[in-house]
């Protein structure tokens, strides 16, 4: 049981370094027709609108394998997801 414990402060310690409300890259792993599943190396993949990919002639901008930038909302939330967003990332940029 002490070996768990120690796993789980571990842990803990180390998403305390990670700064939230920055800029992180993502891999683009899939799309689907609601979401864009997105690797940015952290506990979990994220799932984006895919809304957030279409630009202004309402076509999609990105495929798979693609590498952008997302805005750092959170890791771990209370449904254990990280939370992304392209859009804040395009206004953080400007």
């Amino acid at each position: 049981m002490t070996k768990f414990l120690n796993y789980i402060n571990e842990y803990k310690n180390k998403n305390k370094k990670i700064n939230f409300n920055k800029i992180i890259n993502g891999k683009i792993l899939s799309i689907n027709k609601d979401y864009v599943i997105v690797d940015t190396n952290l506990k979990s993949e994220s799932y984006v609108s895919i809304k957030e990919f279409y630009n202004n002639e309402n076509k999609l901008e990105i495929k798979i394998n693609d590498e952008i930038d997302f805005y750092l909302e959170d890791i771990d939330n209370e449904n254990g997801e990280t939370i992304i967003s392209r859009e804040k990332a395009k206004l953080y940029k400007v």
